[in-house]
């Protein structure tokens, strides 16, 4: 059994994971994977174009500025520096992938077999929708029989190129874009172009079947990026209608198109896994992982004014211009890459990739079966608080919102599930809080009648509701330990944790009066006022936040936070079989 300083540390990282929004790529060495095989376009290529005669030797992507920022030189990468593959491969521990086309490179631990400007579909399929790949033949089945050929030289039989892949990593794309972006720049219509995503699609899949057929076992494949959030689209297809464009300044009709290609390929992998259960075929969320760098760009560091200007390009809005795009004489860098998403207008910077990265670590490792979920503790929740909130604030009574406690633990149930299934052996599952008893509800919900409040001061129906929640997922997690009896799904009774609070007050150093007031916040008995909470302009904060339970009348404050932990972690961890 773990030491109580082990587990305890346990449980300190997992409520450290939580506040975190995305652990860094290098976190994650534990992979079993000893290889990556990369099909796909520039969005994955590391030097395969440019060793292509005589168009891609010819291309900007084999000069400077592109590769500036990490290998002060080019290297074929359609960036300032590294890629998302290069990102994944350094989180697995491994070398970056050398391009197929090199001569006399290592390939020992994988091969990257993507080509800027390829397709999925090959060239004679697209000319025949009058649709022109001007850049490279190289198309995704021209790909695969690359990697035929290179399985190949590796291994003498099917058996043992099999166990060769066993331990292999395919990602198979991003992959399609470009079929798509022809044919828009061709003059084709949304309309248009939509009859082909089935044709493009299917080819992937088509492709995914066959590696399976060589021996793979784990396979990503990503789907389109928002791509009227990019300022190549967003300068080609401008509108002086304000209603194309979403919250985010992008396209609207071009990021549905995008979103029509991904649901039809993430039906097709749901058809692959399937059709075979012993392979694990995984869709890599390009589409929500860009949007994160523009819902989050001042968090992440970039400059929110330029998010969707070219850090390399000249002209219009965008900072792009088609007739002269990056690399070209006399067309500017900016003078900081790391503040921008965009490096060319067509694809992402070096910290664009590295955060996109970062993020899709995070989702499709667990997926993959690539992080030891044994040995982790999961906290599912607190979750369903906010469902309720809602419905209260916006005028349902107790009883209508009775009516989806039941969904609610439902879906909870199934996330506990889930992660079951992707191998949590440890799952804590906290409950909701006496929510009677915070500012928010005490302010809203006064009552004249005392017989309305209980000897806390709290509201006793709204306390009453919170616990009727809180019996059904009891009863969840009783039923989810009856079905898994190797795993072991705990409650945390945030409930009675909070109470505490407010029961030893005076022993715990808050003030016996104001265990109700928030200390952020300003009006009324609770010092709370709907219309001016927390952070509005003029709002005080009280001299001795440590003296308080809650901090702005929704949240507890800190010292509040340290106390509950405290009487969780010894309630939890023999649970949880953490104690000798």
């Amino acid at each position: 059994m773990a030491t109580r300083s082990a587990c305890f540390l346990l449980l300190l990282v997992s409520i450290s994971l939580l506040l975190l929004p995305r652990p860094s790529a290098a976190q994650f060495p534990s992979c079993t994977f000893d290889s990556i095989y990369q099909l796909g376009d520039s969005i994955s290529d590391t030097g395969n174009l440019i060793r292509e005669v005589p168009i891609g030797a010819a291309s900007a992507f084999a000069r400077l500025p592109y590769g500036q920022n990490f290998f002060d030189k080019a290297t074929g990468r359609c960036s300032n520096g590294l890629l998302m593959v290069d990102y994944l491969a350094k989180a697995a521990g491994l070398p970056l992938l050398n391009p197929y086309l090199k001569r006399d490179a290592d390939f020992t631990q994988g091969v990257n077999f993507a080509v800027a400007g390829s397709t999925a579909l090959d060239t004679s399929s697209l000319a025949k929708r009058n649709i022109l790949s001007p850049v490279t033949n190289s198309s995704l089945n021209v790909q695969l029989e690359w990697f035929k050929t290179h399985l190949n030289s590796i291994c003498n039989s099917k058996t043992e190129c099999g166990q060769r892949l066993e331990m292999g990593l395919f990602m198979m794309g991003e992959i399609g874009g470009n079929d798509y972006n022809y044919a828009f720049f061709q003059g084709k219509t949304i309309g248009e172009v939509q009859k082909i995503v089935t044709d493009v699609v299917h080819n992937i899949k088509n492709a995914i079947r066959e590696v399976i057929n060589l021996g793979a076992l784990r396979i990503v494949v990503p789907g389109n990026f928002p791509i009227g959030c990019f300022p190549i689209y967003l300068t080609a297809f401008k509108s002086n209608d304000s209603a194309a464009y979403d919250e985010s300044k992008c396209l609207k009709d071009l990021n549905n198109f995008a979103m029509y290609h991904n649901n039809q390929l993430q039906q097709a992998i749901e058809e692959l896994n399937r059709e075979n259960p012993d392979v694990v075929v995984v869709y890599a969320d390009y589409y929500n992982a860009f949007q994160g760098l523009l819902h989050h760009a001042s968090y992440l560091g970039f400059d929110v004014r330029s998010v969707q200007k070219a850090c390399c390009g000249t002209g219009g809005d965008y900072d792009f211009d088609l007739t002269r795009m990056c690399g070209a004489p006399g067309v500017p860098v900016c003078p900081n890459p790391d503040r921008r998403v965009s490096w060319d207008g067509v694809h992402p910077t070096q910290k664009a990739y590295k955060h996109m990265a970062e993020w899709l670590i995070q989702d499709i490792m667990p997926k993959i079966h690539c992080i030891r979920l044994e040995m982790g503790l999961f906290m599912m929740g607190e979750i369903g608080g906010n469902d309720y909130n809602y419905a209260f604030f916006q005028g349902k009574t107790i009883d209508e919102v009775q009516k989806i406690v039941t969904d609610v633990v439902h879906t909870i149930k199934n996330a506990i599930r889930e992660v079951i299934n992707l191998g949590a052996l440890r799952i804590v599952v906290p409950g909701n809080f006496p929510i009677g008893c915070f500012p928010i509800y005490l302010t809203a919900f006064k009552s004249n009648d005392s017989a309305a409040y209980d000897e806390s001061k709290c509201l006793k129906d709204l306390n009453n509701f919170a616990m009727y929640h809180n019996n059904q997922l009891q009863q969840a997690i009783e039923e989810l330990n009856r079905e898994n009896p190797d795993v072991v799904v705990v409650y945390a009774d945030y409930y009675n944790a909070f109470q505490g609070l407010l029961h030893h007050a005076s022993y715990l150093g808050f003030d016996a009066g104001s265990v109700q007031k928030a200390c952020c916040g300003t009006g009324g008995d609770y010092d709370f006022d709907l219309t001016r909470m927390c952070g509005t302009p003029g709002v005080p904060v009280c001299p001795n936040p440590e003296g308080r339970v809650s901090w702005d009348g929704v949240h507890p404050t800190q010292k509040a936070y340290e106390h509950m932990a405290e009487w969780l972690i010894r309630d939890i961890m023999p649970k949880i079989h953490c104690i000798v």
